[in-house]
């Protein structure tokens, strides 16, 4: 089953890159990387795993308010 991410208001929707660039933020930074290399590696992202990236993706949702379907 696939996941794809939409906007829950019909506005475009932001990539977590595109995202994590406008923070600007190092430590938000760092997350996503850690998540780019688990995904690159073709590992599962686990919830609860890392509650740092937990927080980070809940903030991504929140601010951009999307979320990710089952498709």
């Amino acid at each position: 089953m696939a996941q794809q991410l939409i906007s829950k208001t019909g506005a475009p929707v932001v990539e977590l890159g595109v995202w994590v660039n406008s923070k600007n933020d190092p430590a938000i930074t760092a997350l996503f990387e850690a998540h780019l290399r688990k995904f690159n590696a073709g590992q599962e992202i686990v919830p609860l795993e890392n509650p740092q990236l937990d927080a980070m993706y809940n903030q991504f949702f929140a601010e951009t308010n999307q979320e990710l379907i089952n498709t």
